[in-house]
Order: structure tokens, then C-alpha cells, then sequence
């Protein structure tokens, strides 16, 4: 889910989305989330993928 927002929304683009991507994800998983949490996982997400 997360990766996919971020391919839709690409918020490398404009970085205002990683906020509307951070509301996403805390209103799927109900748990909190920051803007800085959010970017740090699809980082290491995209890290795994390139290995």
C-alpha cells in the first residue's frame, strides 16, 4: 500500500505529498506515523529492492 501511493502520488516530485501519503498510512494502519517515518521506510524498501 505504501509503495503504491508513493507511485501514484510520486512525492519525490513535489514534496508536499509525503503528507498526504503520512494521512494514508495512519489512516489505514491507525497507528501514527510522521512525514520522516513514512520516507525513511519507502527508503529502506526501495534499498531491498535494488540489492
Amino acid at each position: 500500500m505504501l509503495l503504491r501511493e508513493v507511485l501514484h502520488q510520486n512525492p519525490y516530485e513535489k514534496h508536499e505529498r509525503w503528507k498526504e501519503i503520512r494521512e494514508i498510512v495512519v489512516n489505514v494502519t491507525e497507528k501514527a506515523f510522521t512525514v520522516r517515518t513514512v520516507k525513511d521506510h519507502v527508503e529502506y524498501l526501495l534499498a531491498l529492492f535494488t540489492e
